[in-house]
């Protein structure tokens, strides 16, 4: 799979556990919204191949993997520096 114009492809990543803050039941769905670059599209500037990125959390786009979603550049928030948790 290639992303085409605007586009970027993300592998969805795990997002760290948090040691305190609010309890959810088990069986609360959480929202993925960290990736790892996949493929970006020819008009894409701002983020590589291989950059870890937060995007926004209802912009993406399921593929046919389940793990793998487009988003457009404009819906990627930051790129997550080395060792940076959130």
């Amino acid at each position: 799979m290639k992303a085409i114009a605007d586009r970027v492809l993300l592998k969805l990543e795990e997002k760290p556990e948090q040691k305190h803050g609010i309890l959810l039941p088990d069986n609360f769905q959480t929202v993925k919204t960290i990736g790892k670059v996949l493929s970006v599209g020819k008009n894409v500037t701002s983020v590589d191949i291989g950059d870890v990125v937060l995007f926004h959390a209802f912009d993406e786009l399921p593929t046919l993997k389940k793990d793998i979603v487009a988003v457009r550049e404009s819906s990627i928030l930051a790129i997550m520096e080395d060792g940076e948790n959130l």
